[in-house]
Formats: C-alpha cells, structure tokens, sequence
C-alpha cells in the first residue's frame, strides 16, 4: 500500500510541473523578446511562472533562458515519471487502497451511532461556537460520512439535538432553543478521538 501511495505522490508531483511548464511554454512566444515593454503580470502569467520565465533584475523583463532549460529539464523527467504506466492506473489504485483501508480499518462506518467524547476547542473551530449548547460531552448523533487522509480518520456526524438559540424574541421568547429539522441538519466533522460508539437502551 506504502508503494501505491508513493506512486501516487510522484504522479502528482510530475503532474503539477508538466502543468507548470506547459503554461510557461504557452507564453513563451509572447515574452519571448527580450526587450518587451509588457511586464510579466500584462502577459498574464501567474506570479510562480514570472519566477521561472524572467531574471531576478525587476527593471528589465529579460527572459532567464538558464530557468527555461531547467524548466525543460524538469518536464523531460517529469514526462518520464509518467511514462511508467497510465495516470488512469494510479489513481483507480489510490481510490482502491482508500476504499480498503476505510473498510478494514476505520473505526466507525456510515449509519453507526455515536456520542461525543469530549468538547471541541471553540479557539480552533470558532465557526462552531454557536453550537456549543449541544456540542457537549455526551451528545447523540449518527455518522454520516467517513474518510481519511493525512489527518487520520475523519467522520460526518449529524447530531440528534442541533439547534439554535433565539437571540433575538421577535416570534418566540428571547433566549429559546430552537430544533433544527432532520433535512436541514448539518454533519460535524470528528476524528476518531472526539467519538464513540453508542447504543441506545432497549
């Protein structure tokens, strides 16, 4: 699994800068004189491509051909990288090892039911601190969406209290907590820390 993601890593690297150097070469024409009176941000080339096309000397615009070469050597390498077998291959692998992963290892599937383990830190999330009415040691919910990435396993969870707080009184008692409805409820993302499993009483 370590080599399809290593794969998986070096395809996305040679992709980023055959992408790169082929929007240079598509301006190459158009800044190619080395005199222009147009700056680099008129030939409306992305800041990363005035690096790579014109010197450092700010005054001149003058093309820095030894850049161009070496852009030229890194598309040359990253064709190369990709000449090993077709983009397609390595990305169904990729999504495969993540399907795989996910269902022998994640700790928690779509549809489980689970409670919080512990407060978010609102100073991290502030988006969520209206929400710490319910967002509370205990609270109910049910997984909606799992994945995982660089940051571990992360789940979905749609809880069975969310509401709002009425701040304002012009239809109800100020300060009154207010149910959401089912379809308009929202899925809070959790690590594997923050949740456990959780079974209703019969």
């Amino acid at each position: 699994m370590d080599g399809i993601f290593g794969r998986a890593m070096e395809v996305g690297t040679a992709r980023k800068t055959i992408q790169t150097v082929a929007a240079k070469l598509s301006i190459d024409a158009r800044c190619a004189a080395t005199t222009t009176t147009e700056s680099p941000a008129d030939l409306g080339m992305p800041t990363a491509l005035r690096r790579v096309c014109t010197s450092h000397d700010r005054r001149s615009n003058v093309i820095d051909y030894q850049n161009v070469k070496k852009a030229a050597k890194m598309l040359r390498e990253s064709m190369h990288m990709l000449g090993r077998g077709p983009l397609e291959f390595y990305l169904l692998e990729l999504v495969a090892a993540h399907d795989l992963l996910m269902e022998r290892f994640s700790p928690f599937k779509v549809g489980d039911r689970v409670r919080l383990t512990k407060t978010p830190d609102y100073s991290q999330a502030p988006g969520w601190s209206h929400c710490s009415h319910f967002l509370i040691v205990g609270s109910e919910g049910t997984i909606q969406t799992a994945s995982c990435g660089s940051r571990g396993f992360k789940f979905g969870v749609i809880f069975d209290d969310e509401s709002w707080i009425d701040t304002i009184g012009h239809a109800r008692k100020k300060g009154t907590v207010v149910p959401i409805e089912d379809r308009n409820k929202h899925a809070f993302q959790f690590g594997e820390d923050s949740i456990e499993h959780y079974i209703c009483a019969q």
